[in-house]
């Protein structure tokens, strides 16, 4: 099974690869059905905020853990 983390704790660049071009479809999504008029467009939106916001997340999380494992070496 695939670990989304290395012995280091460093996420690996597959992972991360594979979610931002999630995050990156699903806008294009949004974006195309924003333009076409679909009804589904809010949808698409919501689906891509909630992504975006747990990417922001991520990148927080990661950046906290690396300043306090600084913090203990």
């Amino acid at each position: 099974m695939l670990c989304p983390f290395d012995d280091k704790g460093r996420p690996r660049p597959l992972i991360v690869l594979v979610f931002a071009l999630t995050v990156a479809g699903y806008t294009g999504i949004a974006i195309f059905a924003t333009l076409a008029g679909a009804p589904t467009a809010a949808a698409w939106w919501l689906a891509s905020g909630i992504l975006l916001f747990i990417a922001a997340m991520g990148i927080y999380v990661y950046a906290m853990m690396r300043r306090e494992r600084a913090k203990t070496r």
